[in-house]
């Protein structure tokens, strides 16, 4: 009898992880997990330049969201950090080296780094996912970008890819940027793209959708939404994690999450909302 109960719940445990879902989480870096700035072809100001260079200072909350989404079937989903960079492989070393001390210094989770290994490649996105994909066999699909260059088009491109193969995706834009902007214009998301603000709206969205589990959740409203409200006064932008930094125009960010599943959630939407005004 104990030998069947075992057998029966590694088939049942079995049975449970093939039910998840196979996330191949693909993330851009700059202006999506690292403050950067990259529009900012106007605003030579001392923490702009000190920004190319600078591996301290990622959007508050991300480093663990990752986390979180690894955690969710452990060994099974990845992530890969993929950025139009160029590579040491094109000459410039100081950009791959920024990037690796970035993810290193901020404890993001471990994941290929993929640059571009020729400057003009202006595909070099789409082909990297392609391989990935390929290389992966996800079941779904999570891209995390920014509104500030192609991304919002990139992913729209991969997004259709996926969905002639029959494979699930779901795209989250960094509203960064403001498309009323007369100079860092932000880009307009595409229909199925789901903007946000904050680590913690990809997490709601995350749980609605079954893809993070009420614990995981809790950890963002424990330990990720005190920390993003703490910091909201950083006056200079830099060496500390920040969600608002003081070039972020977030007014095309809407709010569409229930707030009724933690007590945090009414005030920190409130919050959210009048910063993005």
């Amino acid at each position: 009898m104990k030998k069947l109960f075992i057998l029966t719940l590694f088939f049942s445990l079995n049975l449970l992880a093939q039910a998840k879902e196979r996330i191949l989480l693909i993330s851009d870096i700059d202006d999506t997990i690292k403050v950067s700035h990259v529009i900012s072809y106007k605003s030579w100001s001392p923490s702009v330049l000190f920004r190319t260079w600078d591996s301290n200072t990622p959007f508050a909350g991300m480093a663990s969201l990752y986390q979180l989404v690894l955690n969710e079937n452990p060994g099974v989903n990845k992530v890969a950090y993929l950025s139009n960079a160029p590579s040491k492989d094109t000459g410039v070393e100081y950009l791959q080296n920024s990037h690796e001390a970035f993810l290193k210094n901020n404890s993001f989770p471990q994941g290929q780094l993929i640059l571009r290994d020729v400057i003009f490649d202006s595909d070099h996105k789409n082909k990297t996912i392609r391989k990935l994909v390929a290389e992966h066999n996800p079941t779904l699909v999570m891209m995390v970008g920014d509104n500030g260059e192609k991304d919002v088009d990139v992913y729209e491109q991969a997004r259709q890819e996926l969905e002639e193969q029959g494979i699930k995706s779901v795209t989250y834009i960094h509203q960064l940027y403001s498309s009323r902007d007369k100079d860092e214009v932000g880009k307009i998301l595409h229909t199925e793209q789901i903007g946000y603000a904050t680590s913690v709206e990809i997490a709601l969205d995350l749980h609605q959708k079954g893809l993070m589990a009420e614990a995981q959740m809790t950890w963002m409203y424990e330990k990720v939404i005190p920390h993003i409200l703490s910091v909201r006064n950083n006056f200079f932008d830099v060496l500390t994690s920040i969600s608002f930094p003081s070039f972020k125009k977030c007014k095309d960010f809407r709010w569409v999450w229930s707030t009724k599943s933690h007590p945090s959630l009414p005030d920190y939407s409130e919050y959210v909302k009048d910063t993005c005004r």
